[in-house]
Formats: structure tokens, sequence, C-alpha cells
């Protein structure tokens, strides 16, 4: 009786030590959380929403950004300030908004071009896995093709329907399985992130609204006139970043004359780069240092004289020997006189 007891009692801690560890590996854990400015919704700061009335204020502000390790699959959770009415009655919930999101999980292999964005990330941010959310059901054959969809990418171009995207108040909701994405969910505490927020457009590729000179009913205005013509026009309203110096700044790293795309740093920054800035920048200062704004990692200092803002002391010391020589001469030529 007594060793029955026992063992009836040892079934049941190992049932509720059973039960207590499935519980504890349910519960979802934060890996990384960023709020991002409110009212920054503009671009680099001219960018208009479309004309268009169902473009609520504050549909395109980017709030805040979480990522969270749940058991078979990770949440990445985007919060908007103004989610919409969902008009075209889109399944996933939302019609106003396209989201992506690029993913650094570990050095080695990546990609650093976007789609439709206009966007190049650094090689040091280079992505492995990237996500295209919209209100559409996942279609990795519609994004093959460069048309809109919902879809989960990797580095080498090829894509997945292995994703789901739901809304929650303001916020979209983009669960990935951890099956999807193996072979870096290990490293999942030092990834890097790059989110853009973007109008929809479901007859744009990719389903990235247009950005135009103009706003109309289907088109972003504001923008730049030499970087719409020269096809490097930013195309996004907001991007996570720590202010909006940080952001209009990459922004604004496009080169229309040469064809280049601006540049974009993922979050956490890496220590010892510089972000991205506009190019061909030059200032001089009063302490002889020059000023050049690289295209790639920010501002690099270089410091050489300049030696016309110093004609004084030079003509001075220039006009002494001369004087010095002409003495030599005159004692040589008054020696041979002798």
């Amino acid at each position: 009786m007594a060793l029955a007891t026992v063992l009836t009692a040892l079934i049941i801690a190992a049932s509720l030590t059973s039960i207590t560890h499935q519980a504890s590996a349910r519960v979802p854990t934060k890996v990384f959380s960023m709020s991002d400015p409110l009212n920054d919704d503009s671009g680099y700061g001219t960018c208009k929403y479309p004309a268009s009335k169902s473009f609520l204020p504050g549909a395109l502000d980017l709030k805040a950004f979480t990522v969270v390790d749940a058991e078979s699959y990770v949440e990445f959770v985007v919060n908007v300030s103004t989610l919409g009415n969902n008009t075209l009655n889109l399944p996933n919930g939302f019609d106003l908004q396209e989201i992506q999101i690029y993913v650094h999980t570990s050095e080695g292999v990546g990609a650093v071009r976007t789609y439709g964005l206009n966007l190049n990330l650094r090689s040091v941010d280079r992505w492995q896995f990237a996500i295209i959310a919209t209100g559409l059901k996942p279609d990795a054959n519609k994004f093959s093709e460069g048309k809109a969809s919902t879809a989960l990418i990797f580095w080498n171009g090829t894509a997945s329907s292995k994703l789901t995207v739901r809304t929650s108040g303001n916020s979209i909701i983009i669960s990935v399985p951890k099956s999807a994405i193996s072979e870096w969910i290990d490293n999942i505490k030092n990834w890097r992130y790059f989110v853009a927020l973007t109008p929809f457009n479901p007859n744009m590729p990719y389903g990235v609204m247009k950005f135009s000179v103009e706003a109309t009913n289907e088109s972003v205005g504001g923008c730049d006139p030499a970087a719409v013509k020269a096809g490097v026009q930013p195309q996004v309203m907001d991007i996570l970043a720590p202010n909006v110096t940080a952001q209009s700044q990459m922004l604004k790293s496009f080169n229309p004359h040469a064809g280049i795309y601006s540049e974009i740093a993922a979050v956490p920054y890496v220590k010892g780069f510089g972000l991205p800035s506009p190019a061909g920048t030059v200032t001089h200062t009063k302490t002889k240092t020059e000023t050049f704004t690289k295209y790639v990692y920010g501002t690099t200092t270089i410091t050489k004289p300049v030696f016309q803002e110093y004609y004084g002391v030079y003509t001075w010391v220039l006009l002494s020997a001369v004087f010095v020589l002409l003495l030599l001469l005159a004692y040589s030529l008054q020696r041979g006189r002798r």
C-alpha cells in the first residue's frame, strides 16, 4: 500500500512537471521592441499622403515594432497610428498599408536589395529573409511575378506562403513558423531589422504605390523631381528609426545623377559605422578641415593645410629668401671685381 502511494505520488509529480514545462514553453518571449517617432510619416520630410480620402491621417505612421519568440513561430508586430477601415474588404483586415521587414540574422550570405521601395540596405546589414505583408492572402507565386502579394522571401529570391497576417486594434501581426526559418532561429536575439511602411496599391509592382511630385488618388506627392525622374525616389513614408533626423538623412542618400538608390541601416545600428547620408556635400571649417560626406558610411574628416589662407606668411618667407639670395649674389660679384 505504501509503495503504491509513493508510485502514485511520483506519477502525479511527473505529470505536473510535464504540464508546467509545456506551459512555460508556450509563454511568448519578447526578443526585440522599438518605438518610432510619431508624425514622421512623410518620408524624408516632404512626401505627402495620396489625395484619396481613404488614407486617414496616421495610416502610414509607424509607432512601434516588436518581435516575439513563441513556441513554434515568430511574431512580428507592427503598430501604426491609424489602421483604417479596410474599404476593399481584404482578407487580412487592412488595405491602406504595405509592410516590408528585412531581417539580418547573421554574417555570411545575404542580399541588400528591397522590393519596389527603391532602397538598398548597407552591406553590413544584408538580410537573410524578408516579409512583405499586405491585406492580401499569402501567395509566393504572385510575388515571384512581381505582383502585389503577401510572402516570406529568402535572400536568394525564392519565396514562401508559409506565414499568416492578422490585425488587432491598430496592430498588424505577422506570424512566421520557426520551421520556415529554422537555420537562423538559434541567433534570434542578435537579429537586426529594417522595417518600412508604404501605401498599398494592388495594381502596382509588389503592391507599392507610386511616388510622384504631385499627389493623386493613386500616388504619393511631394517627392524630389530629380529623384522621381531618375527612378531613385525612395518609395516609403516611414521607416523604423530612433529619430526623424536619422530617417531623413538615410532616405536622402540617393544620387539621381548617378542613378543610385538611398542606402538604409538596420536597427539596432552596428557600432563603428556612420549612418548613410546625402552624397556630395563638402563643407569647409576655420580649422583648415575639409569634411567630405561619403555615400556609404556617412562622414569622414580629412585634415590638410589650406595654403591660400596663409598667403601672407608664405609671401614673406619667399621675399626673405629672394633678398638673401640677392645679398649673396652681390657679395660674390664684389669679390670677383677684387
